[in-house]
């Protein structure tokens, strides 16, 4: 986990600070860029998930959401 934020730090995605209530700790906040990164990421996924689904209606995509949420209990 240190690794990936520390690449995403030097990328400018991320920035960390000192926990004002607990000074062992690290608040990671996304930057504009990273809000931005993720936005795009959130878009692409969406555009995936809506092709790979295609072939389903509206009434079957709610079914297979619902059955995969009782799987993951």
């Amino acid at each position: 986990m240190v690794r990936l934020l520390d690449a995403a730090e030097a990328s400018g995605l991320v920035t960390r600070a000192p926990d004002p209530a607990d000074r062992r700790r690290r608040v990671v906040s996304l930057t504009r860029a990273g809000e931005a990164r993720l936005r795009a990421a959130t878009e692409v996924a969406q555009e995936v998930q809506d092709e790979f689904l295609a072939p389903l209606s509206q009434a079957e995509r709610r079914t297979l959401h619902a059955l995969l949420e009782r799987l993951d209990r």
